[in-house]
């Protein structure tokens, strides 16, 4: 395996050579320095004056942002988790802790494709991708599929083996892979997530693993981090999990999220609960809501259990439920003749609001401006959403 220094200083790191390989590593990391940055302020008071203008003005205008309601599908293989991180509402939830069968996981994407979905997340919104035994053969299943794109997802990376890890990294459809690290130590990770020495120790294997078999390339895996105030980067804190960032962020050109808000996860998740991590739990005051929310047109998540939730991001006991994969069809489900979901929409543009919408801190407008630091991909109206999801 190369060593750190050798992986910093190799100009070769990225499969590029010379000044153009250097400069694009400096513009990247850069980007991703700019993004950290902007992510702390999310909350601030010039943003959140900054962004209620532009949604009232949009508003007034009529100009929705909304996402392709067809291009990403979100499939929950497992909703169990191998850790009980204290600022996730996982540890809270009480439905849908179970995995997904093979035949059902089978029948989703079936019906995904005939919907012409492009990607699918396979990201839980609670709990990890490998708690689920059988997600590598699911994994092999969807590389064998002609006409899906590609595939994402998120995972803690403490359960899979370093054999699992080399053939994630061999995967062509898998874009990307994306390593969430919660605390930037040995300390800080079993404060945060509740796991024990022998799980950190799996992280740092596991990341050893990507190091020495991870090849540089156009989608590489994401890094993102999450601990308390006193992290002050991969590059200025040292010990061994930042050294092993710092490694792979240079080695294979990818970038080094760092995420410095927590949200409140829809009322679920309070500041008593992360007491003593030097984190603050963003509350629902904070948070000014006109118009319907985003991630219900193009965020819609099939669960563990084949209920079929309007948003994959924040509703951890799928109060949103539109219907159940089990009793009709996906593309009855996700479409305008389905009541449940017409209401949902209506109700949130009159800013009715259900209880987990109306506490989350993770709402984005439909009137808002976009994400600079998203995939910049073409946002539709309103009645060019309801125009798509009508057949």
């Amino acid at each position: 395996m190369p060593s750190l220094s050798e992986t910093r200083s190799n100009p070769q790191a990225d499969g590029s050579s010379g000044a153009s390989a250097t400069l694009r590593r400096q513009v990247r990391r850069g980007r991703t320095a700019l993004a950290n940055a902007v992510s702390g302020l999310k909350f601030s008071r010039p943003a959140r004056a900054f962004q209620r203008t532009v949604m009232r003005i949009n508003q007034l205008r009529r100009r929705e942002r909304i996402p392709d309601p067809r291009r990403n599908l979100y499939i929950e293989p497992s909703g169990r988790c191998n850790l009980r991180c204290r600022f996730c509402a996982y540890p809270k939830k009480e439905r849908g802790k179970s995995v997904m069968a093979d035949d059902a996981f089978r029948l989703v994407v079936e019906d995904a494709l005939k919907m012409h979905y492009q990607t699918l997340v396979l990201t839980p919104s609670t709990g990890d991708v490998f708690a689920d035994r059988d997600f590598l053969a699911k994994l092999d299943y969807l590389e064998d599929l002609a006409s899906l794109e590609s595939y994402s997802f998120f995972t803690n990376f403490v359960l899979p083996s370093e054999e699992d890890v080399r053939r994630l990294l061999s995967l062509p459809k898998l874009r990307p892979l994306s390593i969430s690290i919660y605390g930037h130590d040995e300390a800080s990770f079993v404060a945060f997530t509740k796991g024990n020495a022998a799980a950190y120790r799996r992280l740092l294997a596991n990341l050893r693993t990507v190091l020495e078999h991870g090849r540089p390339g156009p989608v590489g895996p994401n890094l993102y981090v999450r601990s308390g105030r006193e992290f002050r980067g991969v590059d200025a804190t040292g010990g061994e999990l930042c050294e092993l960032l710092v490694g792979i962020r240079d080695r294979l050109g990818v970038p080094v999220y760092v995420n410095r808000w927590f949200d409140n996860w829809g009322g679920v998740v309070a500041q008593q609960d992360v007491e003593g991590l030097g984190i603050t739990i963003a509350g629902e005051e904070l948070v000014e809501k006109q118009g319907a929310c985003s991630l219900i047109f193009a965020q819609n998540s099939v669960l563990a259990d084949g209920r079929v939730n309007a948003c994959a991001c924040r509703d951890v006991e799928g109060t949103l439920e539109l219907g159940n994969i089990h009793h009709q069809p996906l593309s009855e489900i996700l479409s305008v003749s389905n009541p449940r979901y017409m209401d949902l929409i209506e109700r949130q543009q009159r800013g009715d609001f259900d209880p987990v919408c109306r506490s989350c801190t993770a709402y984005q407008s439909i009137y808002a401006l976009q994400n600079p630091f998203a995939p910049r991909r073409a946002r539709i109206t309103l009645q060019q959403f309801m125009t798509r999801i009508a057949g």
